[in-house]
């Protein structure tokens, strides 16, 4: 289903790279926080839309 959702190209070259990479904890402790933000508002936003219906 991934190459008729992205095509074979895109599929290929996730395939393909296989590096390892190399985080450092700041940048890791930064993408929680936008994740984590992201995930309450989405729980807000799902909580209201269940008190409208």
């Amino acid at each position: 289903h991934l190459i008729e959702r992205i095509g074979l190209d895109r599929v290929e070259r996730l395939e393909a790279d296989n590096e390892p990479r190399r985080f450092d904890i700041p940048y890791l402790q930064r993408i929680k926080s936008i994740f984590t933000r992201r995930a309450r508002a989405l729980e807000k936003r799902r909580a209201r839309h269940q008190e409208a219906a």
